[in-house]
């Protein structure tokens, strides 16, 4: 879908800006809570409906809100422990969270508890269940979503699948970006929605407006809009047109940042530019610095958070590693481009820097162009990543000095 890798970065980006400052103010949080409380009061009418026992959530969408006990009496209260997790496998969130939640993986992020704060969630896949109560607002960005719980809050979602059932509400606005979107539950307040496929059934029901964007018009059931409903018309021309100016854009950004960093390491003199004399011979030893450089940075970067005085530390370190995976296919590009001018250094009379920025760009070009193949695109994108990866931290590390 459009722009939404670029969607995707900006969630992730303004996640690990969230983790550096801690969490969420809890004035923030009172505001929204405040908020949240006053729609639970004009709803809730405890004259004529009972609470229902601990445990027992209601049958229907259209129940949510009426059959709860307010329960941000007792959320303000809390003590604000903050829930967090970085892991490559599946996460099951099954204790109350009397806190925010902040949760990286690589598998599937499972809900089904009480949270008093915010959840920031970066996953392959992310399920929230029926017994989910989230009170403040939810932050996500993944391949596929499905809410089958109550959040009170906002809703931020970029994903490739987005399902809200009808057994799941909304407290406020509902913020969608997705291919696939199937909207069965309640949204409190106003919905937009941008997607290739949207389905709202008849139990759907948004109580504010829907503005929504697609290539084609939808049919809406009567009723299920309480406000007004406005139609933005995604051109597929423009889409074509739009994604022909994203591939020449990054084909150019890449080349200009291959150029660049080669410049760069040779004003520094940097062991990067003389690697390819040894590429072959050190290739294996890539490998096994990218594995080690890519799985293993995280978990020091959490360990050492985890000591709270160190965050700092923790968030530098793992700056040094992102910027690492932005610049390794490019340093290996480089690599590249030094072997073809060193192999062609008598067939062409010209400045050798010259020659190498050549060579960059016509390798940076051809290596765009590859990634836009199905399945090898991505292989050669990992494989590409993983032996920069690996160029660069063998490049950090000191080299022995030899004895005389």
């Amino acid at each position: 879908m459009k722009n939404m890798f670029k969607k995707f970065s900006i969630i992730f980006i303004a996640l690990l800006i969230v983790l550096s400052t801690g969490c969420i103010s809890h004035a923030e949080n009172d505001s929204i809570n405040d908020s949240t409380e006053k729609i639970l009061d004009s709803i809730y009418q405890p004259d004529s409906i009972p609470p229902l026992p601990e445990g027992i959530i209601p049958s229907t969408a259209e129940d949510t809100f009426k059959t709860y006990e307010n329960p941000l009496i007792s959320a303000k209260n809390t003590s604000g422990k903050n829930f967090f997790e970085a892991s490559a496998n599946d996460v099951n969130i099954n204790n109350s969270v009397t806190g925010d939640v902040y949760v990286l993986s690589g598998g599937t992020v499972t809900i089904n508890t009480y949270i008093s704060g915010n959840v920031f969630i970066c996953a392959r896949k992310v399920v929230i269940g029926k017994d989910t109560k989230i009170m403040s607002s939810l932050f996500n960005a993944s391949q596929s979503i499905k809410i089958d719980g109550n959040i009170l809050g906002n809703v931020y979602v970029v994903s490739q699948d987005f399902d809200l059932t009808e057994f799941s509400s909304l407290g406020l606005d509902l913020s969608l970006a997705a291919e696939n979107i199937k909207v069965n539950g309640i949204i409190s307040r106003d919905a937009s929605i941008t997607g290739a496929d949207i389905n709202i059934s008849n139990s759907a029901q948004i109580n504010g407006d829907l503005n929504y964007s697609t290539s084609k018009e939808i049919t809406i059931p009567d009723n299920v809009v309480k406000g007004s409903t406005i139609y933005n018309k995604i051109s597929t021309e423009e889409k074509q047109e739009n994604n022909k100016n994203d591939i020449i854009y990054s084909c150019l950004s890449f080349v200009i940042l291959a150029i660049v960093l080669f410049l760069i390491f040779k004003w520094l003199n940097n062991r990067v530019i003389y690697e390819h004399q040894n590429f072959t011979k050190n290739f294996v030893k890539y490998i096994l610095f990218g594995f080690l450089g890519l799985l293993i940075t995280p978990i020091i970067c959490l360990i050492i958070a985890l000591f709270g005085f160190t965050i700092n530390i923790a968030l530098l370190l793992f700056a040094i590693y992102f910027m690492i995976i932005m610049i390794s296919s490019a340093t290996l590009v480089i690599i590249l481009s030094n072997l073809c001018a060193n192999k062609f250094k008598d067939q062409f009379k010209i400045n050798d820097t010259l020659k190498n920025v050549i060579f960059i760009a016509i390798l940076g070009l051809v290596y765009k162009l590859v990634q836009l193949i199905p399945v090898f695109g991505g292989i050669l994108t990992f494989v590409a990543t993983l032996i920069g990866i690996g160029i660069l931290i063998k490049c950090i590390i000191p080299e022995k000095q030899s004895k005389n």
